[in-house]
Parts: C-alpha cells; structure tokens; sequence
C-alpha cells in the first residue's frame, strides 16, 4: 500500500519542489505556506453535512478514498479532538520533514471552521506517531498559530 502513496510520475517533482521551497524558507515558513495551502485545498472540497465528529470523519475519509491520500480518525479527547490520519502520500516523499504536516493541519482547520469551531480553537499539527500516522489536535489555539 505504501508504494502507492506518491504516484511515480508526480513524487520526483513533488521531492524537487519541496526541496527547492525548503533551501528558501525555514521549516516554520514552510509549514505556514502548506498550512495556507491546505486551507485553499478544503475550500475548494468543502465536507458535506458534517455536523458531528462521525459525519466529518465519514465525509474526509469519502474525498481521501477518492483520492487515494488514505484515511482519518477523529475523536473526541478530554483535551480537545485527536485527529488521526494515516497514510497521507507527503509521509512517503518526506519522511523525515514536519512542514508537510502543514497541509493537512490548513485542510483540518479549514474544515472545523466551515463545521462552526469557535474562534479559540485551533487545529494544530503534533509530532507524528509514526511515518504512516500523522497527528493533529483541536484545542485552544496556542499565541502565533497560524
């Protein structure tokens, strides 16, 4: 499965653009830049009726099957929301980058706002569970997030 996470004629370009972006900005600048442009991403695929967790959950993991950027769990915590998302194509062309969690975060953030997420709320990306398991939290946003 993992093979098929980055097609062969886009993971080349993919590597050389992010490559290029990161000798030109810092890691935060580059999370920031993929963070806005998950958020473009999501405006442009807003979720259906996802008024609760399950529906969010049902109506992300229906677009990342269509896609092929596999799938998320997303849960309700005692801290916040866990949002879980396994096998995002970006963990295969940069296993040992955080800025490319950005995107997902942009993506996530996006779509709580569109589903009501007040305004002290924020998505933020965490350290990855693994390179398959990208991890994220909604919780009271932190000074300076994006």
């Amino acid at each position: 499965m993992r093979a098929r996470l980055c097609s062969p004629q886009w993971s080349g370009v993919v590597r050389a653009l992010g490559e290029e972006l990161a000798t030109e900005l810092s890691d935060d600048e580059l999370r920031r830049l993929m963070h806005r442009v998950g958020v473009r991403f999501a405006s442009a695929h807003p979720l259906a009726d996802a008024r609760t967790l399950t529906a969010m959950a049902a109506a992300a993991n229906a677009l990342w099957a269509q896609m092929e950027w596999g799938r998320c769990m997303i849960d309700e915590q005692p801290d916040g929301i866990a949002i879980r998302h396994c096998l995002a194509p970006t963990a295969l062309v940069f296993p040992d980058a955080a800025w490319p969690d950005g995107f997902l975060e942009g993506v996530y953030a996006r779509w709580f706002v569109d589903a009501g997420m007040p305004a002290e709320l924020a998505v933020s990306a965490l350290p990855a569970e693994s390179i398959d398991v990208r991890r994220f939290r909604v919780a009271r946003a932190q000074p300076g997030s994006p």
